[in-house]
């Protein structure tokens, strides 16, 4: 796939998924809001539509027919000169208002490599912290201790049919006391319990499971 190259290009493609992404996600906000008396489950799955559909939006933009925005193509008039490309028949194109890097002014070049940088540096920082909660994830699994009493086992059975959860669901018991219950994992979901809860009467149990296996049901971990 050839796309036209220069930081302005970037810049403008930025601006067009940014403004889509405010659009899906503030209409994911109101359809959250009007269904808020309904189960957590059903506003869960309307969040991580809207999500998602904003994670792929890049990708989307290149692959689907173009939408030309007229308020985005006067906002980079303002910076500089300003035409559009028009599209090959037979290649996808930037579905927006291209700025020529020939015309353009320095003090656009300078913003569009600004815009770069801060949404790059965004990136990043998110995609660390998710690595990085990972790994804590991983680090807390392995120090925890199996959990295989057949009473915990009993306890996680009858929530488990209830949400149909085919995949088996490992139960652990990590060192601190004071730690909050936790879950997460996809293929091979893990419970993560604090010590304190050896002492846990039976219906507590039952109901820190329920809420945790909930989670492993709609896989929102």
């Amino acid at each position: 796939m050839n796309l036209p190259g220069g930081s302005e290009v970037s810049l403008a493609f930025l601006m067009e998924c940014s403004a889509k992404t405010t659009i899906l996600l503030a209409f994911t906000w109101v359809i959250a809001r009007a269904v808020r008396h309904r189960s957590s489950a059903f506003r869960h799955l309307a969040w991580a539509a809207g999500i998602l559909g904003s994670l792929t939006l890049p990708l989307l933009s290149l692959l689907l027919p173009a939408w030309h925005s007229a308020a985005l193509g006067n906002a980079a008039g303002l910076l500089g000169p300003a035409h559009a490309v028009a599209a090959d028949s037979g290649s996808p194109t930037l579905p927006a208002m291209i700025v020529d890097a020939g015309a353009a002014s320095p003090l656009l070049g300078k913003f569009a490599n600004v815009a770069l940088l801060v949404w790059t540096a965004g990136f990043l920082f998110f995609a660390i912290r998710l690595v990085a909660g990972l790994a804590r994830l991983r680090r807390i699994s392995a120090l925890a201790k199996s959990l295989l009493e057949d009473s915990w086992m009993r306890t996680a059975l009858e929530p488990s049919k209830s949400f149909k959860i085919a995949r088996p669901v490992r139960l652990r018991l990590c060192d601190d006391p004071a730690a909050m219950p936790l879950t997460w994992g996809f293929l091979q979901p893990l419970v993560v319990l604090p010590s304190a809860a050896a002492d846990w009467q039976e219906e507590r149990r039952r109901i820190v499971l329920s809420h945790e296996l909930a989670h492993i049901a709609r896989n929102d971990w």
